[in-house]
């Protein structure tokens, strides 16, 4: 994955000062920053280690060893009196995370650094893809496998490299967290810290040229709360409620084509033919076939409610396009 592309480790203040000259000044569309952090237990109850940069320009990744120059990492300045964090807390140059959250909270937690300028990568994956039929964010991986276009054959280097980096710091391989702060660092670990890195700007693009203006704004207005949230003192880094999507209610998606309205039918006409069934366990919850494609459909509420709310007459995904062939496709504005 990294044969082509030059890593660099920034271990001390005079090479950090000439990685800082290099970044001056740099395009902003595509974005010339990809970032990504390790460390142990990456968060306020953890520590920082490495941060990854991928200066996209140069084609080149920059391993920033923040366990080695700690507090300098961020305020040893260069002539010109710039510092890595003005550039992280800068607004006008823009910086590529995936799931920003864990590392905003690490960075602010150790060195009260305040994120801005972010985009967001997993919420722009979640809002170009069918997140309205999904409850949950993905993950780097699915994102590379997926959507990087690796070959085939570079897809099997990635993930051997990503094998060999969990059985090193991977505990439930026998490994630990340790290898982050053994110095000189593995040729393994370097070689596992600097492959993601390289795939984002892959990622932005496919992204990018799905979305829209509109859900670009939710996106960046999402990454902006995230950031917010990951400050707070009420934030868990390890929440299994930060895997759910934080648009659960948008209807459609990003750039979806309009459901083509063959037959607009009222809803008490279709409301007749609902049979609703009590959910086992739950008298609350009741369960329903889809007017459409028949599928199971579950609600909360009383029969009355839900016939009044008429989200009981299809399931989201007939409401966006023509699921069986023959039936109708709903105007959505006659259900919601």
């Amino acid at each position: 994955m990294t044969d082509s592309i030059a890593v660099t480790i920034i271990d001390n203040t005079r090479s950090l000062a000439s990685l800082l000259d290099s970044l001056d000044g740099q395009p902003i569309n595509p974005p010339s920053f990809y970032l990504d952090i390790e460390g142990i237990r990456l968060s306020r109850d953890g520590s920082i280690s490495i941060i990854q940069l991928y200066h996209l320009p140069q084609n080149h990744v920059y391993l920033l060893d923040v366990f080695v120059l700690k507090q300098a990492a961020f305020d040893a300045p260069n002539d010109s009196g710039t510092t890595f964090r003005s550039i992280l807390e800068s607004a006008e140059i823009p910086k590529v995370f995936f799931d920003v959250r864990n590392d905003s909270d690490a960075l602010f937690a150790h060195f009260n650094i305040s994120l801005r300028g972010i985009q967001d990568l997993q919420l722009l994956e979640l809002a170009t893809g069918r997140f309205w039929l999904r409850t949950r964010v993905n993950g780097l991986a699915r994102c590379i496998k997926e959507d990087a276009g690796l070959s085939s054959d570079a897809l099997h280097k990635w993930e051997t490299v990503k094998c060999v980096g969990k059985r090193l710091f991977g505990p439930e391989y026998g490994g630990s967290y340790e290898v982050f702060h053994t110095r000189p660092l593995q040729q393994d670990i370097i070689d596992y810290c600097s492959q993601d890195v390289v795939c984002l700007p892959k990622l932005w693009n496919v992204y990018m040229d799905k979305i829209d203006d509109e859900w670009l704004q939710r996106v960046q207005e999402e990454t902006e709360n995230r950031v917010v949230q990951s400050q707070s003192s009420s934030y868990d880094p390890h929440s299994r409620e930060k895997t759910m999507s934080p648009w659960p209610s948008y209807l459609p998606g990003p750039k979806s084509k309009p459901a083509k309205v063959v037959d607009t039918v009222p809803a008490p006409a279709l409301a007749r033919s609902i049979d609703f069934e009590d959910l086992p366990g739950n008298a609350n919850t009741k369960m329903w076939s889809c007017s459409t494609c028949k599928r199971k459909v579950f609600g909360r509420g009383t029969p009355e409610q839900l016939l009044a709310r008429a989200t009981s007459l299809v399931c989201f995904a007939c409401t966006l396009t023509e699921r069986c062939s023959g039936s109708p496709s709903y105007d959505i504005s006659t259900f919601y």
